[in-house]
């Protein structure tokens, strides 16, 4: 079955109404299971750096910069580890302790060092956003914590770049309104392949583009129809007049 650009502009010419209704009827139904059946993910980040304070103040060579960048990728592996998420949950709340475990955090937690520089990024995403906040505070009081007791360096400290507050929790992910749109996309797409389809496997031949079309013919004349009732009805009128 070719493919006619043209038969497909005819298609959508002829049936407009009925492909921008299923257009909508996707989009509509896209944009409910997205809205209702679909819970959204929140996420909250924060921005932290790790340093020796003997070391603040004074100049520092090119081998010491080495040094402090591989100190900072070793913490940031470090704080990827089951013993630090271990930490993390125990210092949450009881009721926080409740809803999550150990095991979801670190899963719901992505830690890096933000390229070029010292300064390490975390990110935790949870569906529930009553927990998002409240978690990523205690994983940033916990660095400290483990930190001072997996490190050889004694004395390493904590400083924060960016910290959480409830303004920070935002909605990741939302793709309501491209999933919606692709949807009306595929609705109307659907529509014309079901009309194309149809019209393709519909044998009946209803003029002469039909013949041309469909089996490569050339039409060698028409016969015209005619209007038999009308005939008939005139041809009686005339009897009538004749007969009086």
């Amino acid at each position: 079955m070719e493919i006619s650009f043209e038969k497909i502009v005819r298609i959508v010419k002829k049936n407009a109404l009925i492909i921008f209704a299923s257009a909508l009827v996707f989009f509509g139904l896209a944009l409910a299971v997205m809205t209702f059946l679909v819970a959204p993910t929140y996420t909250v980040s924060a921005r932290f750096y790790i340093y020796d304070p003997s070391q603040q103040g004074g100049s520092q060579t090119v081998s010491d910069y080495n040094l402090q960048t591989r100190i900072v990728v070793t913490y940031a592996e470090m704080l990827k580890s089951d013993d630090f998420f271990e930490i993390v949950h125990r210092n949450l709340s009881e009721d926080v302790q409740k809803k999550i475990t150990a095991a979801q955090i670190r899963s719901s937690t992505s830690i890096s060092v933000v390229t070029n520089t010292e300064i390490i990024s975390a990110t935790f995403q949870n569906k529930n956003k009553e927990l998002a906040l409240p978690v990523m505070q205690t994983i940033l009081s916990s660095v400290q914590e483990h930190i001072s007791k997996a490190s050889k360096h004694a004395g390493m400290e904590t400083g924060f770049v960016e910290t959480p507050t409830k303004d920070s929790v935002k909605v990741s992910g939302n793709r309501t309104r491209i999933v919606s749109i692709i949807a009306a996309v595929l609705g109307a797409l659907a529509a014309i392949a079901f009309f194309y389809i149809r019209d393709a496997l519909d044998v009946h031949i209803r003029g002469a583009n039909d013949i041309t079309e469909k089996y490569k013919l050339p039409v060698l004349g028409r016969i015209p129809s005619f209007d038999t009732n009308a005939l008939r009805k005139k041809e009686a009128a005339g009897d009538g007049k004749a007969k009086e």
